[in-house]
């Protein structure tokens, strides 16, 4: 996916693509290129397209969505993927480093986690299988989703001219 690709989705489809797009990034498929939705936003801002709020908002609103989803996938499928998954290292890795952070932190953790690369696309599932309360930890995880988003929005905007 390229910048190009986000822009002429942006232009069929308009707003819903950034959310469909945003949705997608925030659900953690392996393989999706997710890390160029948030400053395409902004660059989209900066050629007027989309205002900038306008594109925080929708991607907010979609990543919001997208956690409370995986999440949910998590509490109901933690077994199942604990012995799906149990016997890969990096999973293995990546699920005891979300879980002693958990432990360390609590949910309100999930503000530094979705500051972390890579970390943050699992954070949601493993948050589900470890048996978080939902809102404590969807709120925490929004307040840290949207300072990281807001930042990367805006480097997005305001490093516009270097790209284009």
């Amino acid at each position: 996916m390229t910048f190009a690709s986000v822009s002429k989705a942006f232009e069929l489809w308009g707003a819903p693509a950034v959310f469909i797009l945003v949705f997608l990034e925030y659900l953690g498929i392996p393989g999706y290129p997710g890390g160029l939705i948030l400053p395409a936003i902004g660059i989209l801002g900066r050629m007027e397209l989309i205002g900038p709020f306008k594109g925080f908002l929708l991607a907010m609103v979609s990543s919001g969505l997208a956690m409370a989803l995986m999440y949910w996938v998590g509490r109901k499928s933690g077994d199942w993927v604990r012995r799906r998954f149990g016997q890969k290292k990096r999973f293995m890795e990546l699920y005891d480093r979300l879980a002693g952070l958990n432990d360390r932190y609590g949910v309100r953790g999930q503000v530094l986690i979705r500051m972390m690369p890579v970390i943050r696309t699992f954070s949601s599932v493993v948050s589900g299988m470890l048996g978080a309360d939902f809102w404590p930890y969807w709120i925490y995880s929004m307040v840290g989703n949207c300072i990281y988003s807001g930042v990367v929005i805006a480097l997005g905007y305001y490093v516009t001219n270097l790209f284009l």
